[in-house]
């Protein structure tokens, strides 16, 4: 798994296959006792703690002794993996909204447009009797 630690901090993901990374990440490879994913998304929604840490003048970044003295929660790796099943769940729901939510903005763009303009004309239905 791989972290963000400069300039995109707390951005996380599974890498496919090793790789090399530049200082700019944290790696890590999981063990018997830690699921990557349960560390992934733990990594991701620690977003307030992360922007807590971050130090530096010029280039705010977590530094590595900060990940060295890091202590997380470590439940039973299958209720790691529950809880990773769920919130990558919650992540998609919340990615599947966010695009129909786009879709709806453009809709509504589109329709003012042609309803100020003339384009398009709506009559009101007449209230009945």
């Amino acid at each position: 798994m791989v972290f963000s630690r400069t300039a995109t901090v707390g951005k996380s993901t599974i890498m496919a296959r090793e790789m090399s990374t530049t200082q700019d990440f944290a790696n890590y490879i999981c063990g018997p006792r830690l699921h990557n994913r349960y560390l992934m998304q733990l990594f991701r929604h620690m977003q307030p703690e992360w922007r807590r840490l971050m130090a530096g003048s010029t280039h705010k970044t977590v530094y590595m002794p900060i990940f060295r003295q890091l202590q997380i929660l470590l439940p039973p790796l299958s209720e790691q993996e529950e809880i990773a099943n769920v919130l990558e769940c919650l992540d998609d729901r919340i990615a599947s909204e966010t695009r129909q939510q786009a879709q709806l903005r453009e809709l509504k763009a589109a329709l003012m447009s042609v309803l100020l303009t003339g384009e398009l004309r709506v009559t009101p239905n007449p209230e009945p009797e």
